[in-house]
Parts: structure tokens; sequence; C-alpha cells
């Protein structure tokens, strides 16, 4: 069970460094984090189930986890700033396409002129 711990807390380390390498990329695909966070999600499923059935965690791998969890700590700051950035992209495309639907429907504009109806 010790070897099935060692080579899945690996595993999750590996994810966790390829992801905090990817999350502190400036111009990285979110898509791409999504692979990772669902790949480290599985693997913490598999860990718990080890510790549910009554896994104690040795020193090693207690310190192995206390890496990721400061490596977490160190990413999860920069993936909340770029939620916020993609969030208000949305709401501006949102907003732009509001306006574009509203005029549109106020009829035909002449020759590329627009015409303001609001007065």
């Amino acid at each position: 069970m010790e070897q099935r711990m060692d080579e899945l807390l690996g595993n999750l380390y590996e994810k966790t460094q390829s992801l905090a390498l990817l999350v502190e990329k400036k111009d990285s695909d979110v898509d791409q984090w999504m692979g990772y966070l669902d790949e480290r999600e599985q693997l913490m499923q598999d860990i718990q189930a080890l510790v549910q059935e009554g896994f104690i965690f040795t020193a090693d791998q207690k310190e192995q986890l206390l890496q990721m969890s400061e490596i977490n700590a160190r990413i999860l700051p920069q993936m909340d700033l770029r939620k916020q950035e993609l969030t208000q992209k949305i709401g501006n495309i949102q907003q732009n396409k509001a306006v574009r639907q509203f005029y549109n429907s106020e009829g035909p504009s002449g020759y590329g002129a627009f015409f303001d109806q609001k007065k």
C-alpha cells in the first residue's frame, strides 16, 4: 500500500509542478489548466481512498504533501487573478453584444452611416 501511495503522490507532485509552470506562464491557455486540475482531482480522490482504508503517511510523504501545498498557495492567487480578468472580458463582450443588438434592432442605417434616434 505504501508503494501505491508513493506512486500517487509522485504523480500528484508532477501534475502540480506542471500546473504551476503553466499558470506562471503569462499567456498560457486556461483550458489547458483544466486537464491538469482534473487529473489532480482524480489522484487526490485515489489518495483519499487509501487514507480512508487506514493508510498513515510517512515523514517523506508528509514533506512532499507540504511542498505541494506551498506550490498551491503560490499559484492560487494567480489563478484567481486570471479568473477575474476572464470574467471582466466576458462581461465586456456581453455588453458590446447587447449594445450592437439594440442599435441593430432600431432599423437599418444608411450607407454605413449611423443615425442616432435618441433625442
